[in-house]
């Protein structure tokens, strides 16, 4: 029995492990770094001092440090007294299989420090972020946006790297760059940023165009660059905008300018491979999504808070959905 659940474990792990592919290394190194977070632990202690003030705000903290200290300590005790086991790195049968990009290699693993903080730490701070979910404030909209702007932006931005002559440390750059002055803009504006400009909804469109200069790269030229921008009409079409409601209103959509934007900066021919089956399923499940969404909104007969049956919850479903079929797509690429 014990022989059969390590070796569940092993392939588990290795599974895991080669789902990570050396285009996207830099990027999870910092991620994981320690260092990287502290933006998001003085946001999260802003956020509880905002709503709770210094009393709770202090209680948070002790909390935390007696949490935190508690579970490295835990695990400390299990690592090094209790269990002793190998990290994988450590184990000579899986270091032919397994993919390591760390910097050093511990000696044992079981069970991981950061792992039992990182979910206490999640665990713990849950049903604050259910009650700032539930505040319906000012920020906490503004936390929700971001999250969203966060994750939309990285797959156009991701596209341009890979059909231009970026390095991985001028993506990650350029990435950090739009999400802080975003969220400081955000803050003292609104969804538009004062100018009409929403954001998530550009950055759709431009992963939209950017996916179909990297699919066309076997006819890459400076035409097919140009006419790229065009495709965001066909965006727009498919939310319901057609074009020329769009020059009647040009004020109001100066901003389709940027749909040029992938096919100005992507200067150099993309050399990967993708399945794009993966982003067709991923698109119609977002699509159906949004369409489901448009029903739940405020004012909408069929919005009916007291149902079991929630189209905005439906639409949290099918959105992730969407983004595991994202995932695969890109999980495709090979060189």
């Amino acid at each position: 029995m014990i022989e059969t659940l390590l070796q569940y474990d092993e392939q588990l792990f290795l599974f895991l492990n080669n789902l990570g592919t050396p285009s996207w290394d830099e990027f999870w190194r910092i991620v994981t770094e320690k260092w990287t977070s502290l933006p998001l632990y003085a946001l999260l202690l802003f956020l509880v001092f905002k709503k709770f003030g210094l009393k709770a705000t202090l209680i948070v903290m002790i909390s935390a440090a007696i949490m935190i200290t508690a579970t490295d300590q835990l695990a400390n005790l299990f690592k090094y007294i209790l269990f002793k086991r190998p990290r994988p790195c450590r184990e000579q049968e899986l270091e032919l299989l397994m993919r390591f990009v760390a910097d050093g290699c511990g000696r044992y693993g079981y069970f991981s420090a950061h792992a039992a903080s990182s979910m206490a730490a999640a665990v713990f701070l849950g049903p604050g972020s259910m009650l700032m979910h539930g505040t319906n404030t000012f920020w906490g909209g503004w936390a929700d946006n971001l999250s969203m702007i966060m994750y939309i932006v990285i797959p156009w931005l991701y596209n341009v790297y890979k059909m231009s002559n970026w390095s991985q440390q001028t993506f990650i750059k350029v990435y950090l760059s739009i999400i802080v002055i975003y969220s400081v803009w955000r803050w003292f504006t609104d969804w538009g940023l004062g100018i009409n400009f929403n954001l998530f909804s550009v950055s759709i469109g431009l992963w939209f165009i950017s996916e179909v200069l990297y699919f066309c790269k076997n006819f890459w030229s400076g035409w097919i660059r140009f006419f790229s921008g065009f495709v965001g009409f066909v965006v727009l079409a498919l939310f319901g905008t057609f074009p020329a409601e769009v020059f009647e209103n040009i004020n109001e959509y100066w901003w389709i300018i940027f749909f040029w934007l992938p096919g100005l900066l992507a200067n150099s021919k993309p050399e990967g491979k993708r399945t794009y089956i993966y982003y067709l399923l991923g698109m119609v499940t977002y699509f159906a999504a949004f369409f489901i969404w448009n029903y739940g909104v405020p004012d909408n007969e069929y919005c009916k808070p007291d149902s079991l049956i929630q189209a905005h919850g439906i639409w949290h479903l099918l959105s992730a959905v969407a983004t595991y079929f994202f995932f695969l797509h890109y999980r495709s690429e090979r060189a």
